[in-house]
Parts: C-alpha cells; structure tokens; sequence
C-alpha cells in the first residue's frame, strides 16, 4: 500500500518548532565530524528536533520505507503485532513494542532513543 504524506496544516494558529538542519553531505571532508557532533548536540540540548539531509536517501525510498510501516503498524491487529516483540535486551532492533514503556528517571525531560541494526551473521 503506498505511503500519502499527511497535507501541510492551513491553520494559521499552530506554533512550529525550529528545525535544526544537520546536512551530511560533507561527512567525510576534514572537521566534518566533529563540526556535525557539535550541531547535533546543541540540537538536541537547546532546541529538542532536528532534521538530517544529505544522506543520499532518495525520496522514493522513504516513502518506500514509510509504505512498509504503514502496513505493519496500522493494519495488523494488536494480537498479531504482540507475536513479534521486540527485545531491546537481546540486541534486537525490530518487532512491536507496547505504547508504554517506564524507562525510569533518566534525569532528562526528553529523550532521544536510537537503534543499531547490525548484520545477522
């Protein structure tokens, strides 16, 4: 089932949130690194969202990716989703997780939760 974005908001009322451009597409040139680790930081620090562009994903393949998400997480049932649980202990980084989790105090107001997908081998 293909993937429809969601049309731009028409409502003069809603406040946006800056979004902090984090461009890779000079990742391997001098500094780089460590100018994006800088930008990134403050992002997460002063603004809480950011966008990455210059990774070289073309669009096609995002809406590609968001059609197979789409599919699993809006037109399986529950049940079926419950059969396939993901187990962050076990270095896994796929299947269903319930919508409640505590992660307990963190000591942070948000939090910003990234996965590793490593090769099967």
């Amino acid at each position: 089932m293909p993937y429809s974005r969601p049309p731009l908001t028409t409502n003069p009322n809603i406040k946006y949130a800056p979004l902090v451009e984090i461009n890779l597409s000079n990742f391997d040139e001098p500094g780089e690194k460590q100018r994006l680790a800088n930008q990134l930081f403050e992002a997460v620090r002063d603004v809480g969202f950011y966008i990455v562009k210059g990774h070289g994903i073309t669009d096609e393949e995002v809406l590609e990716i968001l059609a197979i998400a789409n599919t699993y997480f809006h037109n399986l049932s529950l049940e079926e989703k419950r059969k396939n649980p993901i187990d962050l202990g076990a270095g896994q980084s796929f299947g269903y997780r319930e919508p409640t989790r505590y992660f307990g105090d963190t000591g942070i107001k948000e939090q910003l939760e990234t996965v590793l997908i490593l090769p099967l081998s």
